[in-house]
């Protein structure tokens, strides 16, 4: 099924199953990371943990528009994630 919404600002529908297998790869490897920094007390590799973690909601999101393309709501919580 192809679907193209004139309203979607990123001109595709993303794929459902990349979204799935892209946030439990970098929900795993954020984990691993969080661990070995912790146990290591290699505290500046910190920024690389939040940087995993703001991948893992940015294809958590990517997940909740390939899944519900209609729903604006995470249209408009995007751009909120990026300030932060």
């Amino acid at each position: 099924m192809f679907y193209l919404d004139p309203l979607n600002p990123f001109g595709y529908l993303p794929s459902l199953n990349f979204a799935i297998v892209a946030t439990i790869v970098y929900s795993l490897v954020t984990t691993m990371l969080t661990i070995s920094t912790v146990y290591y007390r290699t505290w500046y590799f910190l920024v690389m943990t939040l940087s995993g973690l703001s991948e893992v909601v940015g294809y958590t999101y990517r997940w909740s528009l390939a899944k519900y393309p209609d729903e604006r709501t995470p249209y408009v919580l995007i751009p909120i994630n990026d300030r932060i």
